[in-house]
């Protein structure tokens, strides 16, 4: 898992001013701790073809012969399991980038009305607002450097 240590070294997203994460892989970092993961990422990073002969093999395993079910069973094992604990993976790496953000936990996040809590149709109205109010700003900023 040399690799991959590099690959969490290059993309810590340690807070400015916190002290260095020594665990591996840094908890804000864009990976998850979880190892089927790690290990996935791992076959990903060190040895690709192989990686990819194994998802395909893995999506199409009721097409497989004996033989090649026990060679890659433990492979294939891991693909369902990472693939069973995608939504818990893909989680902690929100979780990480939320930390890093210094943004609050997705459950504790409590949205008023007046801070756009409302309907889905009424925040999208309220983004399309903000935003048409942003192009207006940036033509009429245009125009003073213009005239």
């Amino acid at each position: 898992m040399e690799a991959l240590k590099t690959a969490s070294e290059k993309y810590r997203f340690c807070p400015p001013g916190a002290p260095w994460c020594a665990s591996f892989p840094c908890q804000h970092s864009v990976f998850s701790t979880d190892e089927d993961y790690l290990a996935h990422i791992d076959d990903f990073v060190k040895r690709r073809k192989h990686w990819e002969k194994v998802w395909s093999l893995f999506c199409n395993r009721k097409n497989l012969s004996p033989e090649v079910l026990k060679k890659y069973s433990a492979k294939l094992d891991r693909c369902q399991r990472v693939t069973d604990k995608r939504r818990q993976i893909h989680g902690e790496i929100q979780a990480n980038m939320r930390m890093f953000l210094g943004l609050p936990e997705r459950e504790k996040v409590i949205l008023t009305k007046e801070q756009g809590g409302g309907s889905r149709e009424e925040r999208i109205a309220e983004l399309q607002r903000e935003f048409e109010a942003l192009q207006e700003q940036d033509t009429r900023d245009e125009q003073e450097l213009q005239g």
